[in-house]
């Protein structure tokens, strides 16, 4: 029997724009954090389906339908561009920023926009990266185990890496002294193009299965494939996520909006305050008089208004005993 996961909810940390202790500070924004706790993630999910987790039969597969987040976590995950670029404000379509504000030929559930899709996001991928093999001695493969082999036949075989023999230990330190971490690249990236390597200038060493870390490239041992995004600062995805490429089915048409943050903490709650604010300025609450000037006259009504509020919430309580649990109350008004 086939069990399908209505929603995957994928729980991210978030944190403020001026940093977290517990995030990678090389300039990624957190990229280098969360890339191996979401690959493990995804591994296992892939893994899970096709009926198998933690090396035993399940008896059944389990299948992502699609991802529940918002905007903003959403955009964390996938890697795609925010609302603010001027280029790919959207990671669905291919509406520009200017755009955002037009309603012409827009319905409901349609645009004039291009849909952005998954054959085009792979594209874009396999553009915007390049993997690159270290190799000093092929024998090494006999050390270093299955793993490292089966990705370097299967690249070699699909055509999608180059091989670099770095023989001297000078040659690899010339490759990591011009490795410096910026924050405008999004992290390590070369100082200057490097041209044996056909990377330019600003290509970013990424998180990888065999590099979880890039800093460890000086140490690393070879053979070893390393991944550098080239794609440019103006790229519409920024990493590859493996949300979007190792789990079977997870598109980027799978985002599921999530309707909490989105509609009722979103575009709900700023009508809300729109309706209040006219209310306010209708005088519907407002005394008659005088002798109070309009900062005084708008304080009063707002206290009104918090008064008919709490009398509203009291009467639901009083019908409705289990009120509190279904319901949230604004007290700070």
């Amino acid at each position: 029997m086939d069990f399908v996961f209505r929603s995957l909810r994928i729980l991210i940390i978030e944190f403020q724009s001026s940093g977290s202790a517990d995030f990678c500070q090389c300039g990624c924004r957190g990229w280098c954090t969360l890339y191996p706790l979401l690959f493990e993630v995804c591994v296992n999910l892939a893994a899970a389906a096709a009926g198998v987790l933690a090396g035993s039969d399940l008896g059944f597969v389990i299948c992502v339908v699609d991802i529940t987040a918002d905007w903003p976590a959403y955009l964390f995950a996938s890697c795609m561009r925010h609302w603010n670029h001027s280029m790919h404000p959207c990671p669905l379509c291919d509406i520009k920023l200017s755009d955002m504000t037009s309603l012409e030929n827009v319905t409901a559930d349609s645009g004039p926009w291009n849909i952005f899709t998954q054959e085009q996001y792979l594209k874009l991928i396999a553009s915007s990266k390049k993997a690159i093999w270290i190799c000093s001695n092929l024998c090494l493969f006999v050390f270093l185990g299955v793993r490292q082999t089966m990705y370097f036949v299967v690249s070699l075989a699909l055509g999608a890496a180059q091989v670099i023999n770095i023989n001297t230990l000078d040659e690899r330190s010339d490759i990591c002294r011009n490795l410096v971490y910026s924050t405008y690249h999004r992290g390590r990236a070369l100082a200057v193009g490097m041209e044996s390597w056909d990377l330019p200038l600003g290509a970013r060493l990424e998180p990888s299965p065999l590099l979880m870390d890039v800093a460890s490239l000086d140490e690393a041992k070879v053979p070893i494939q390393v991944i550098f995004w080239v794609g440019g600062t103006e790229c519409k995805v920024q990493h590859e996520s493996p949300l979007l490429t190792l789990v079977p089915g997870v598109t980027v048409q799978s985002w599921n909006i999530d309707l909490l943050h989105a509609w009722v903490l979103g575009c709900l709650a700023r009508f809300i305050g729109m309706c209040i604010w006219f209310f306010l300025r209708s005088g519907i609450w407002t005394p008659k008089s005088t002798y109070l000037d309009t900062d005084q006259k708008r304080r009063l009504a707002i206290s009104h208004l918090k008064a008919e509020l709490f009398d509203f919430y009291a009467r639901q309580k009083k019908a409705d005993p289990d009120w509190p649990k279904k319901h949230s109350e604004v007290t700070s008004v």
